[in-house]
């Protein structure tokens, strides 16, 4: 029996698997439609990390209907703060619905938890569901004479929405559990530091994208991928051909605390979720986080933790209360974060739900 020769992989296998691991999950899904995916990022984890990283159209809701009311920016901001309430319904509830939005259409919400922190939430949908047709004509109706909108155009638009009928909601749910599921895998594969992540329910990528220079930006992604390597800051003003001066200043200034702080707190994150396992011994697993002195890495875990590593392993095998530990860089606590919806201190041009 002879075998196939192998083919080489074509110009659209080479460009899907440039992206990262849930950008290809989500991609498997968007090639069955109706339902389209997207997941709105509430922590900057896909910022942070590679194989969660995002391209655009799974970041938004991209149906037709909804890329229509999105198109006037007056409609565009009742789409983001619809989403929004949203999105502190999630947060709250920590679990899954099914919910409606302003204009009718249907989508079926599910949190990302990873260690009881909400880090983001898939909406699976954009659909109208059958038999909630006349509640969404109304809304629509209702919605435009409140804004001055014309309520034919959208209604139009509303009619060439795809329809499901309420028996194929089971089918939706299962493909969503599956893909939250391998998603929080791929979230504890790659060690994301959850604890140093605040979930915060407003847009995300556009508040942060305006707040943080790229420099910084760029800066902390580097030590989140490098941290086990030994980095200085000459070396990382180097890398990003700045002066190490300067990069710690701005670094501060933007963050809070030093790059060498942030450095050793994302270490000692790690550190502890490896404590907890009992297939590493305390020197190797300093060693693997980046310390290459033993001596030194008990006294950073100890000022961050509170204990010394041995005493924090031993505290979580015996199920000891422990000191509440540091949370190492929360994006909502850099200084010029907490935009204000209200206020006008975020650029409506930039939303991206």
């Amino acid at each position: 029996m002879l075998e196939a020769t192998p083919q080489a992989p074509t110009a659209a296998t080479d460009l899907q698997t440039d992206e990262s691991v849930l950008a290809r999950l989500l991609a498997q899904v968007a090639e069955v439609p109706p339902a389209v995916i997207s997941f709105e990022d509430l922590t900057g984890v896909s910022l942070d990390h590679p194989e969660l990283a995002l391209p655009y159209r799974f970041r938004i809701h991209t149906c037709r209907f909804c890329m229509f009311a999105k198109a006037n920016p007056n409609s565009h901001q009742h789409c983001v703060r619809n989403k929004m309430a949203v999105n502190r319904v999630a947060i709250r509830r920590k679990q899954g619905f099914v919910g409606q939005c302003h204009l009718g259409l249907t989508d079926l919400v599910k949190p990302l938890i990873f260690q009881d922190t909400v880090l983001g939430i898939f909406y699976f949908g954009s659909f109208v569901l059958s038999g909630t047709e006349d509640l969404a004509r109304r809304r629509i109706g209702s919605f435009c004479r409140r804004h001055g909108f014309d309520a034919a155009t959208y209604l139009a638009s509303f009619e060439r929405a795809p329809r499901l009928g309420p028996e194929q909601l089971p089918g939706l749910w299962h493909r969503l559990d599956l893909i939250v599921d391998l998603a929080k895998c791929v979230v504890e594969s790659i060690g994301v530091p959850v604890g140093r992540y605040r979930t915060r329910p407003g847009a995300q990528f556009s508040t942060w994208n305006g707040a943080m220079s790229s420099l910084v930006r760029n800066v902390v992604a580097h030590i989140n991928r490098h941290y086990a390597d030994e980095l200085r800051v000459s070396d990382l003003a180097a890398v990003h051909k700045c002066n190490a001066d300067y990069l710690s200043r701005t670094f501060k200034r933007t963050v809070g605390f030093g790059l060498v702080e942030y450095l050793h707190r994302i270490r000692v994150d790690h550190a502890r979720r490896l404590l907890q396992t009992e297939r590493f011994a305390v020197g190797e697993i300093g060693f693997m986080v980046g310390f290459q002195d033993q001596s030194h890495f008990g006294k950073v875990f100890r000022k961050f933790v509170g204990v010394t590593p041995q005493a924090f392993r031993a505290a979580v095998q015996t199920r000891d209360p422990l000191p509440k530990a540091f949370s190492a860089f929360e994006y909502s606590n850099v200084r010029p974060f907490n935009p204000k919806f209200s206020e006008g201190l975020v650029d409506s041009q930039r939303f991206v739900m």
